[in-house]
């Protein structure tokens, strides 16, 4: 690397073109090689700091990680993750050819309950064709290609059932994302710095986005106003840690087309003062719309590119499907999953917005079968999500009661006879229906909704979902097992312990796991937050605030794998590693029915098979 991009001293933004070129060069060939464009989107790596932080991307690359001061200790953080997920050795491995395939030396858990074990697998195609001890797999194919794992463990493909990727338009995330991201708690202190520091490291006003943690949320000084004063012209989209809130200044009020005209909607509002101006808070479903506004400014480039740097994040956890709530229009969404032609299932689930006094109907099943082949093999589009209530973070999941020591009690976003015509829309459209449901009385009104129908509907056969239930105390758990009722649990929030110390209580009976399994509940889990499964298993396994509805790694595996098909509609050929089933696999690089503690969360896959090709693999 020339001298000249040591030079921390010089800004980067005023760079001539042939400097700025020739460090992005050297950024790509410190990335790998890699073709796939990455958003540019963190400021170290596009304004006045990108000089310095090139020279740091060479040095990690060469293996010198030395943090010389706390400037060079930031920038090694920045890059590093991005670095560690471009390197995808996938690019260059053949994919099995056609004949049979023997996974060996290996210990499977098959989550199949005739087999729950075994030595070894045969897939053919993309289909599992073999399991059994190794002997037996090889006996049968004994001109079959061997893959030996050396002893490690097998697990079916894991099947995040819900989460919300939604790629970026072109902006500065700001720093205070990170805190957010490791459980830290920005105050308004911290993100006036972030924003003042995200518009030093820029030339021109851009969107600056930022994620609300739990003091942010709960800040009455944190309105339109105020990020008027601190962010200038820049437009600023604060989104809430759980998406149920927002906060806008009127820079991006203007960017997004909303007036103070704009509205209330079904099921959502927009906050204003005492004369009716805007605030700039959102609540509910009044921020679908210009959350949707925003997420569609990226380009389908963009998105691609964001696709595929998530597809290879998914790949190397040993995710085969996704079950994506996109704040991307969907169809626009798909667009991008075409471009990016990643092998990563996804499934692609409409989250319809609110109008004054109606919801939003969706296209036809057909029409939305069609959008989802044009996207690729391996993406499909079904379902509809609905959120009758919010969360504790806002205070506002219904549990029927003040909070402890507040004044405030939760809302439920629609009436009873909504929810109801909910359900017989996704029986008369044939579509499989999920419904947001945290509080106990919300939990209660989706069990009332299912009542009414009379036992003329089989729900369990639907697969419909209650997403999250974490109101449901024992008579509830034993009604949605009765209806025939499934629970997509998102076990990471368990380690939020602030949100139930703080805001729910000590003695608690809220968030239950092992009651939902015990009671034949089926139960997936989705990541809804961080990615990281192992990050779920272990807030499943641990439960800190009721330990005793932790489960068993057995538990939280099934629900990650047998689980996530259910919720998917795909239980009949995913989900299990047995004959007939789909070669989705993943070989993990530690037994995580051995490993204790934290260190379940170092858990990877080093060997990525979907639909009997390989994904992802670090194996020599």
């Amino acid at each position: 690397m020339s001298a000249a991009l040591h030079q921390t001293d010089a800004c980067a933004c005023t760079a001539d073109p042939e400097q700025f070129l020739t460090m992005l060069a050297e950024y790509d060939r410190a990335r790998g090689g890699s073709t796939d464009p990455r958003p540019l989107t963190h400021p170290l790596l596009w304004t006045c700091s990108a000089r310095a932080t090139h020279a740091v991307v060479l040095d990690v690359v060469s293996g010198s990680e030395s943090a010389e001061d706390e400037t060079r200790a930031a920038i090694t953080a920045a890059v590093a993750n991005d670095l560690r997920r471009s390197a995808n050795p996938s690019r260059d491995v053949p994919a099995p050819g056609d004949g049979v395939t023997i996974i060996a030396n290996a210990r499977v858990f098959t989550a199949d309950p005739a087999l729950p074990w075994a030595g070894a697998l045969a897939f053919r195609g993309e289909r599992i064709v073999g399991v059994g001890t190794e002997a037996e797999v090889r006996d049968r194919f004994p001109d079959a290609h061997l893959i030996d794992v050396g002893g490690r463990l097998v697990v079916p493909g894991l099947n995040d059932a819900h989460l919300h990727h939604t790629p970026d338009p072109v902006g500065v995330r700001l720093s205070t994302d990170a805190q957010v991201a490791q459980a830290l708690d920005p105050s308004l202190d911290d993100l006036d710095d972030a924003i003042a520091a995200a518009r030093a490291g820029t030339t021109a006003p851009t969107w600056l986005l930022g994620t609300l943690g739990l003091t942010l949320s709960a800040e009455p000084r944190l309105d339109r106003d105020h990020l008027d004063r601190v962010a200038g012209d820049w437009p600023v989209a604060l989104l809430g840690m759980t998406n149920h809130l927002n906060v806008f200044n009127s820079a991006a009020l203007a960017a997004l087309g909303i007036d103070e005209s704009v509205p209330d909607v079904l099921g959502g509002f927009w906050e204003r003062d005492d004369s009716g101006r805007l605030n700039g808070r959102v609540i509910e479903y009044a921020q679908w719309r210009p959350q949707r506004t925003l997420a569609a400014m990226t380009t389908i480039e963009e998105g691609a590119a964001a696709v595929r740097a998530f597809s290879d994040d998914c790949l190397r956890y040993g995710i085969t499907t996704v079950q994506n709530m996109s704040w991307t229009p969907p169809e626009r969404y798909l667009e991008m999953v075409a471009a990016a032609a990643v092998p990563l299932r996804i499934r692609v689930i409409d989250f319809p917005a609110a109008n004054p006094d109606s919801r939003d109907r969706i296209p036809s099943i057909a029409d939305r079968a069609a959008l989802a082949r044009a996207a690729g093999p391996r993406a499909t589009r079904s379902g509809r999500k609905w959120i009758i209530d919010g969360t504790p973070l806002e205070l506002t999941a219904d549990f029927g009661h003040p909070y402890p020591g507040r004044d405030v009690s939760g809302f439920q976003n629609f009436p009873a006879a909504e929810v109801d015509e909910m359900l017989r829309e996704s029986v008369v459209a044939d579509d499989q229906v999920l419904l947001h449901a945290v509080g106990t009385e919300t939990v209660r009104t989706v069990i009332g909704a299912l009542e009414r129908t009379g036992g003329q509907v089989d729900w369990a056969a639907r697969r419909m979902r209650v997403e999250h239930g974490d109101g449901a105390l024992p008579e509830d758990i034993h009604a949605l097992s009765r209806l025939g009722a499934m629970v997509v649990a998102n076990p990471s929030h368990f380690l939020v312990t602030a949100i139930y110390t703080d805001l729910i209580g000590t003695g608690h009976r809220i968030s239950p796991l092992r009651s939902l399994v015990e009671a034949g509940v089926p139960v997936g889990i989705g990541s809804d937050g961080p990615l990281n499964p192992y990050l779920s298993m272990f807030g499943a396994l641990v439960h800190p605030t009721r330990m005793s509805e932790a489960v068993r790694m057995e538990d939280a595996l099934r629900a990650y794998t047998t689980g996530g098909a259910r919720a998917e509609g795909t239980d009949h050929e995913k989900g299990v590693i047995a004959e007939g089933y789909l070669a989705d696999i993943a070989v993990l690089s530690q037994d995580v029915f051995q490993v204790t503690g934290p260190a379940l969360m170092d858990t990877e896959s080093v060997l990525t098979i979907i639909g009997g090709q390989v994904a992802w693999t670090t194996l020599p």
